[in-house]
């Protein structure tokens, strides 16, 4: 049996698969969630560093923030993880840290009591000085995908960031195609499908404005991030359409609309299996 790593780059929709799809389609016994906070984090790794191989091969999937430290234990696992559009990352990581729980403490209070703008937080990188480099804001989803070891070699070229990720990857979705990922997937490795809800999406992402100061900013710090995730998405999309036909594109839209029906009634409801027509 496959083993599946999925590693979590923070604020790309990794909460929503470790959180909402993750429980639903697998057994808990197949599965082994990383916990996110620092101490309990590095237990949970170190756990998984030390099982059996015959421990090993039960679990179907295992997902985390910083799950790429396994790849020495796990070498014959098929890694997955998302990207996403920087400029929506950055807007994320700054609401997260000003108003979510766990964040507050770390920087949100600080953010708020020194009136610390959006540029501000970006430039210094500032969750990540005060908290764990895997919340940088500053090219990490690049260093997660083609390796820190790699960056200085590979730069801006296209087809090295291509052939370093595919080395690293088994696939790379974007958070702004999750549900193709889900898809993809299900079509290719028999993931089942999902009806699930969304994880730490703040209404506050739609309304904030962003200035020029803070756009340049976001370049400025996530120049190769911008130029991997458009790799990335490329590859991704190809991938999709080279599976694509009429019958899947039925049963993708099934899907969706089943999705978003679920999603009308969000705090009544679990994460459960979708089961499509018999034409699907």
């Amino acid at each position: 049996m496959t083993t599946f790593v999925f590693d979590h780059i923070y604020k790309t929709a990794g909460t929503t698969f470790n959180l909402s799809y993750l429980p639903a389609a697998f057994e808990p016994q197949e599965l082994f969630v990383v916990r996110g906070m620092l101490e309990p984090n590095r237990e949970d790794l170190n756990r998984l560093r030390a099982l059996n191989e015959e421990e090993s091969r039960r679990l179907r999937m295992i997902a985390g923030h910083n799950t790429g430290q396994l790849r020495s234990a796990f070498r014959h696992a098929k890694y997955l993880t998302l990207v996403r559009e920087p400029t929506a990352r950055a807007i994320s990581g700054y609401l997260h840290a000003l108003y979510h729980t766990g964040a507050f403490e770390f920087i949100g209070r600080e953010l708020q009591e020194n009136n610390i703008g959006f540029s501000q937080f970006i430039e210094q990188d500032l969750f990540a000085r005060r908290y764990a480099d895997f919340v940088s804001l500053h090219d990490w989803q690049a260093k997660v995908l083609i390796g820190a070891e790699n960056l200085s070699t590979i730069r801006l070229n296209r087809e090295a960031v291509i052939e370093a990720v595919r080395s690293r990857f088994h696939l790379v979705g974007y958070t702004e195609a999750f549900e193709k990922f889900l898809f993809f997937l299900h079509v290719t490795e028999g993931f089942p499908l999902v009806l699930f809800q969304n994880r730490l999406v703040r209404p506050a992402q739609q309304s904030f404005r962003t200035t020029e100061t803070d756009l340049a900013r976001i370049e400025l710090y996530s120049r190769l991030d911008r130029f991997v995730y458009d790799c990335v998405r490329e590859e991704f999309d190809a991938r999709i359409s080279a599976i694509w036909t009429s019958s899947l594109a039925e049963k993708y839209e099934e899907y969706i609309h089943a999705l978003n029906e679920f999603r009308k009634d969000a705090d009544e409801k679990s994460s459960v299996r979708f089961q499509c027509t018999p034409r699907c």
